[in-house]
């Protein structure tokens, strides 16, 4: 499949979206121009990567994930970035699986309470058991990649807490 090719124009209509979600109470919201690529004729890609950049190492100072704008990878420009790893294990068929691990507990939306977690994929493998002295087939629960979703919530119940015995 063809990739359709992008205008510096669309590029930087994007960028503008994404500035504009930095609120407005932001620490450094001031310091930033009010339409950074607005004026696309004179402004160039590498002008507006930069903005965003600098607003992305800003989201990493309160505790969320620093992404890499001008990287290709998906892995470095999620929400959730993650870092691919190869897991071994010599009595699995695959021994060689690749992986990934979350690179960050907070998503890459300042001020948010979104967190980061890994996405699974079963995997059907053969395993070696030992007590039957050959491979068998199991499944493998393997992380690979990471997302951004809203934290969840656990429920006390609290008529069991006061129903419990005094001393």
């Amino acid at each position: 499949m063809l990739a359709k090719p992008v205008s510096l124009l669309q590029v930087c209509s994007v960028l503008l979206l994404t500035l504009a979600l930095l609120p407005a109470h932001h620490p450094n919201a001031a310091s930033l121009p009010s339409s950074p690529c607005s004026e696309h004729h004179n402004t160039s890609l590498d002008g507006c990567l930069h903005i965003l950049d600098v607003n992305a190492s800003q989201a990493e100072s309160d505790g969320s994930c620093n992404i890499n704008v001008s990287s290709d990878a998906v892995s470095e420009l999620s929400l959730c970035p993650w870092t691919s790893y190869v897991h071994t294990d010599v009595n699995r068929i695959p021994k060689h699986i690749n992986a990934a691990k979350c690179r960050c507990q907070k998503c890459a939306i300042p001020e948010s309470l979104n967190v980061c977690s890994p996405i699974y994929r079963v995997m059907n493998v053969l395993r070696y058991d030992t007590d039957q002295g050959s491979y068998v087939h199991a499944w493998d629960k393997v992380p690979i990649a990471c997302t951004c979703h809203a934290p969840q919530i656990q429920y006390v119940n609290a008529k069991e807490q006061w129903l419990q015995p005094s001393e």
